[in-house]
């Protein structure tokens, strides 16, 4: 082998990958990565829109749940069902309508929420829900009041 260096040798004798080996493992890599990324977008897009049916349906579910009003802002709303279960806040939390509480952790009602007002009339509140696009959904939602406990005096 007149004419080639002593280190090609040295380079040939040791293990590495061929050509088609890493074209192999490039490809395999593109593939996963274009799927993760469809999987990340179309969970995104794939969340059906705001719309007055589904946070109709939102407010029926915490109505028939026996969820009894507590405290009223114009953006969340304090709620609960029994002492045992203590206080739940209805409110926008990054994105989402959700129903978290203390002790239990929190449910998500609503995707895609950007803003959330709330109008207190006295026997129920008009809730008014818009997403990214300004899209706005209005819904009634009809809760009991807390009565606050009567204080009997004994002579």
């Amino acid at each position: 082998m007149k004419g080639k260096p002593k280190n090609m040798l040295k380079i040939r004798g040791q293990p590495a990958f061929t050509l088609l080996e890493s074209l192999v493992a490039l490809a395999v890599m593109g593939m996963v990565f274009t799927g993760l990324s469809y999987l990340i977008r179309g969970r995104t897009i794939n969340q059906p829109p705001i719309s007055e049916e589904r946070l109709a349906a939102v407010c029926q579910q915490l109505q028939k749940q026996g969820y009894v009003l507590e405290k009223s802002t114009s953006h969340q709303l304090t709620l609960s069902k029994d002492d045992r279960e203590g206080q739940k806040i209805l409110s926008v939390v990054n994105g989402q309508l959700v129903l978290q509480g203390d002790k239990r952790g929190k449910m998500v009602l609503l995707n895609r929420v950007k803003q959330i007002d709330f109008q207190n009339f006295g026997s129920y509140q008009r809730v008014t829900v818009r997403d990214a696009k300004d899209k706005k959904a209005v819904a009634v939602l009809f809760l009991d009041r807390r009565k606050e406990a009567e204080h009997v005096e004994k002579p």
